[in-house]
């Protein structure tokens, strides 16, 4: 699933196109560095370093961060609610999990395992 999602899904938004145009143009100008990435990568070290290394650890990263998502939103205690009784600080503090990760995973992943804080005070980084 994380081939689809990342490769496929995410790199054509057909459902989001006559919502507005930003997502589409975000979207096609990611595809564009990914493109010119690529095309580096191709032209430094071959195919296979594009084939060998940067497709299976995208794909190990795919993987991990669906993992991660996964985990903190299925758990024992989840809250799901219906939108007339939807209200953003319980979705936040009771839709989610806080992952008490050890300090490396913290660093790599960005503090993800407090992200359910996030939308309670947005200008906060990670």
């Amino acid at each position: 699933m994380p081939f689809y999602g990342f490769f496929l899904r995410n790199r054509l938004p057909v459902g989001l196109m006559r919502s507005e145009w930003r997502y589409w143009g975000s979207a096609m100008a990611t595809n564009a560095a990914i493109a010119a990435m690529l095309t580096t990568l191709v032209w430094s070290g071959g195919w296979n370093v594009v084939v060998l290394i940067f497709f299976p650890t995208v794909l190990l990263a795919a993987g991990t961060g669906l993992w991660f998502f996964y985990v903190q939103h299925r758990f024992q205690h989840t809250s799901w609610n219906k939108e007339a009784d939807w209200d953003i600080r319980d979705a936040v503090l009771e839709g989610s999990s806080h992952d008490d990760l050890p300090s490396i995973l913290r660093w790599i992943t960005g503090n993800i395992g407090v992200q359910h804080a996030q939308p309670l005070a947005s200008p906060i980084p990670f």
